[in-house]
Parts: structure tokens; sequence; C-alpha cells
């Protein structure tokens, strides 16, 4: 019964940790699960679980997904935002 009960709560926690991550979907066809931290005119801000923080061009990026359920957004066809979004 413990036995059970331990498997569940790692489930659990594991699909906690998976959906609690943004999802950067690349020109080259690389899918990048990340921490986005600013979104701007024209690059993403993003960290990879505790690393550094990486900058890309909003031109290499296909579209991208946030955790809290934002509908994934197509950049590739001008889809840009016209304000700065900061997300955190």
């Amino acid at each position: 019964m413990k036995k059970l009960l331990l498997i569940f709560l790692l489930i659990g926690v594991c699909d906690r940790m998976c959906a609690q991550s943004d999802t950067l979907y690349t020109k080259k066809q690389q899918k990048i699960t990340c921490k986005i931290l600013e979104i701007n005119e024209y690059e993403i801000k993003y960290t990879l679980r505790e690393g550094p923080l990486y900058v890309m061009n909003k031109n290499d990026v296909l579209k991208y997904t946030l955790q809290r359920g934002i509908p994934s957004l197509c950049l590739a066809m001008n889809c840009r935002l016209k304000m700065s979004t900061r997300i955190y």
C-alpha cells in the first residue's frame, strides 16, 4: 500500500513539474521547454530550469505556449504584439 501511494505521489509531482513550463517552437524544428520571462517586440527572453538567461530573436520562433493556458501564438506570420509583455 505504501509503495502504491509513493508511486502516485511521484507521478503527481512529475506531472506538476512538466505542466508548469512554457514551450518555444523554433523554425529549426526544435521544441524548447523553458520558463519565458519576457516577450517584447523583437525578442523572447527565457531560462532553462535554473540556468542562465537566453535571448532568442522572434523571427526564429514559429510559436510559443505559456503555462497559464494561454493559446499558442504564431510569430512566423508577423503576428507581433504591439506592446512589451512581461511574464512572471
